[in-house]
């Protein structure tokens, strides 16, 4: 759900209107035959799991008795501190809910800052609370590139991420955590550099592909080698057709800039990858990419680096 207001009690009313329901801890049960036994019977088990209040839907992996799930309140101030980081000027806030609590803050478009030509990016804040197992409160900056319509999270850059454990008080440590959030918001002026680095820099199309991708073995299968080539193809193909429309320069034959290749492949795994699975909204979709092997490693290569 898309909300667009700068006002920030009409954008936290928002979400808690998203967000109308409480999260329980439940005991799980399973089946036990003793010896004796002929039909199982139900018997308790120490472990629990994180139900909503509303659906009883099951949420994340099972937990302990000791873990506390966090609920709408605490997302509320989670999202207030991430708007706050950037003076509260906010246009927009993207509500999501699958196995935890999502909400994408989108600052002013004062923070836009444009990589060359038509290529312009947006800050985006992802304040992100799933529920079950090792699963964290976490903080996420990113980018909204207009260009090719992604949103991209990166995974390897540690200043842009903030994560806190998931436990009893979290309202008692909002001053703590704002303070993280506002180390985010600082953070735009870093990326924002390495960006340029990234733009400024070029490398081999092929060797970089084959250093993400690897390479087919000599013995590989002919649908291996087509399968192979195909995701070349269309990953240059993507990067030339960005090219043309963001109004870069050409560069010489077979090399591209880090950013241009970093976008062609992030673009790539986010709209021609075969997809599996259920379906997802855009923004799992963009969690579900910026996580991907590849992404990664190409981020670690071309962007962090």
């Amino acid at each position: 759900m898309v909300y667009r207001s700068d006002n920030l009690s009409e954008i936290l009313d928002h979400v808690r209107e998203q967000f109308n329901f409480k999260v329980d801890l439940l005991p799980l049960f399973g089946h036990r035959l003793d010896d004796h036994q002929v039909r199982p019977t139900l018997s308790k088990t120490s472990w629990f799991g994180c139900f909503r209040d509303d659906t009883n839907e099951p949420l994340g992996s099972s937990v302990s008795a000791g873990y506390t799930p966090h609920q709408t309140d605490d997302v509320i101030a989670l999202v207030d501190a991430a708007i706050g980081a950037f003076g509260r000027g906010v246009t927009e806030v993207k509500t999501d809910f699958a196995d935890g609590h999502n909400v994408l803050v989108s600052p002013s478009a004062e923070w836009q800052k444009t990589v060359a030509g038509k290529d312009v990016v947006y800050p985006r804040l992802l304040v992100s609370a799933g529920y079950g197992g090792t699963s964290r409160l976490r903080c996420s900056l990113g980018l909204y590139r207009c260009l090719c319509e992604n949103l991209e999270m990166f995974e390897t850059i540690s200043a842009l991420n903030f994560s806190h454990k998931h436990t009893s008080g979290l309202l008692a440590k909002i001053d703590t955590i704002r303070e993280s959030f506002s180390g985010l918001a600082r953070s735009w002026d870093s990326l924002e550099s390495t960006i340029d680095r990234a733009a400024a820099r070029t490398v081999s199309i092929s060797s970089t592909l084959d250093r993400v991708y690897g390479t087919p073995a000599e013995n590989a299968s002919d649908a291996i080698v087509r399968n192979h080539e195909e995701r070349t193809e269309a990953i240059v193909n993507r990067l030339f057709d960005e090219r043309s429309r963001g109004g870069y320069g050409l560069t010489e034959a077979g090399r591209a800039t880090a950013w241009e290749l970093y976008q062609s492949i992030q673009g790539y795994q986010m709209w021609d990858a075969t997809k599996r699975g259920e379906r997802r909204s855009r923004l799992q979709e963009a969690l579900r990419v910026s996580a991907a092997p590849a992404v990664r490693t190409a981020e670690r290569i071309l962007i962090s680096a």
